[in-house]
C-alpha cells in the first residue's frame, strides 16, 4: 500500500517539476482543467441592499407626496 502511495507521491512531484517549464498562463488552464484552482474568487465583498420605502413612507424624491402616491403607484 505505502508503495503505491509512494509512487503518486513522485508522479505528483514530477508533474509539478514538469510544470514550471510552463508559462503561466498554460499553467493556469491545466490546473483549472484537473479542479485544483477555482475558476473564480470570491471577493468577500457583501452586495449593498437597498430597502424598499413603504407604502405610506414620504417618497425619496423628495416631492413631499406619500411614496404610493408619487413613484410607487403602478403605471
Amino acid at each position: 500500500m505505502s508503495g503505491i502511495r509512494s509512487n503518486q507521491r513522485g508522479k505528483a512531484q514530477q508533474a509539478r517539476v514538469e510544470r514550471k517549464g510552463l508559462s503561466k498562463r498554460t499553467r493556469r488552464f491545466l490546473d483549472s482543467a484537473t479542479g485544483k484552482r477555482t475558476l473564480w474568487r470570491p471577493s468577500g465583498k457583501q452586495p449593498i441592499r437597498v430597502e424598499k420605502p413603504g407604502r405610506n413612507d414620504p417618497c425619496p424624491c423628495g416631492s413631499g407626496k406619500k411614496w404610493k402616491k408619487c413613484h410607487g403607484r403602478a403605471r
